[in-house]
């Protein structure tokens, strides 16, 4: 199955300027590791992107896939041949045996807090295996530069009445993620600002 790549990457970079305009920390600490980093090697960049991917996956319930025809065993459980099973990559990011305090928004848990990564394997934003998708690495070239230029150049912040709460409520999963209206304002930065 091919997903176009356009839709998932705009879902992402809504829910990632969510955080940013949410928080402005995250912001000043991704613009401190820019001054001297790339974007490709910026390890908090790609902990701020995993950990988007992981609270809002831009396909949260994942693909089908069926069993062999011989069925198969997941741990203690026997699953039928030729059954079509699902598991929703939403769950997975919000399972707590996998990441302790699953529904909080911290990218630390991927670089400085490894305790709050229990199971690496859970996170499949991608997916995995030989259906997993083939334009992750484009994907991702794409997030971390369009995130790396905006958040060098401009501030993030909700505009006049929004909190960002319809974006999380109101976001639907049709397969890929149909994302409401999040509005905010980018404000230039001045090129000798520090933070």
């Amino acid at each position: 199955m091919i997903v176009a790549g356009s839709d998932t990457t705009a879902a992402t970079l809504s829910h990632i300027f969510y955080h940013l305009a949410l928080d402005s920390t995250l912001g000043t600490k991704l613009r401190n590791e820019l001054r001297t980093t790339a974007p490709r090697d910026a390890k908090f960049l790609a902990a701020l992107i995993n950990e988007t991917l992981r609270l809002h996956p831009p396909v949260p319930s994942g693909v089908l896939r069926q069993t062999p025809a011989s069925g198969l065993v997941f741990g203690d459980t026997f699953i039928p041949g030729n059954v079509t099973i699902s598991m929703p990559i939403w769950s997975l990011g919000r399972l707590e045996g996998a990441f302790p305090n699953p529904s909080s928004f911290v990218p630390e848990r991927w670089t400085t807090s490894p305790e709050l990564l229990k199971n690496k394997a859970a996170f499949m934003p991608f997916s995995t295996g030989p259906y997993s998708c083939v334009g992750k690495q484009l994907a991702l070239l794409s997030l971390r530069t369009v995130v790396a230029r905006l958040v060098q150049r401009f501030d993030i912040r909700f505009a006049a009445n929004e909190t960002g709460q319809s974006l999380l409520r109101d976001t639907k999963d049709v397969f890929t993620l149909d994302v409401a209206p999040l509005n905010l304002i980018f404000v230039k930065r001045d090129r000798g600002t520090d933070s």
